[in-house]
């Protein structure tokens, strides 16, 4: 099992008149880059001749797939682990959510009056937050409206299992 080529995805990020956003990932049948570059821009003409809001972002996404997809034994893609993230030079929080978070990440392992609760000091956990942390070398990812974590650990605050809805493709 690995992850490998897929071809590409297009994004694209839509701003109207009062400056709300919204953001649509187009899947492809395209498998290089130069095509994917052309099809983006014939989608960029093609809509600015049919829409009113003004595309401010368009991203080229290489996808990477599952050669052997598997059905991971006890993975429940509609618990997730609600997070709450402190936000870097503001007193705002935000939050993130892991997809089928392990047992281990809970208080006891997930077990008792707790175990619905995230063990913040979690090892493996800190370490998959850092990568929203300010500053991380080799980039960090962002957060609400474009922005990162505080550094230094101290950036995830507190956190729950939730369960939502789950789609099937």
């Amino acid at each position: 099992m690995a992850l490998v080529a897929g071809g590409y995805n297009l994004s694209f990020t839509f701003r109207d008149q009062q400056s709300n956003t919204s953001s649509v990932v187009y899947e492809t049948t395209v498998i290089d880059e130069a095509t994917a570059e052309t099809l983006r821009d014939d989608f960029i003409a093609a809509y600015n001749a049919v829409g009113n809001a003004q595309i401010i972002r368009a991203d080229i996404i290489k996808v990477l797939e599952e050669n052997a997809p598997a059905n991971p034994v006890g993975a429940e893609v509609q618990e997730k682990a609600s997070l709450t993230l402190q936000l870097n030079g503001t007193a705002d929080k935000a939050n993130l959510n892991l997809v089928s978070p392990l047992d281990a990440i809970f208080t006891n392992s997930g077990v008792g009056i707790s175990g619905n609760e995230v063990n913040t000091a979690f090892p493996a956990l800190l370490t998959f937050v850092e990568l929203w942390e300010n500053g991380r070398v080799g980039g960090n990812l962002l957060i609400s409206d474009g922005q990162a974590i505080v550094s230094g650990g101290g950036g995830l605050l507190v956190g729950r299992r939730v369960f939502r809805s789950r789609r099937r493709r």
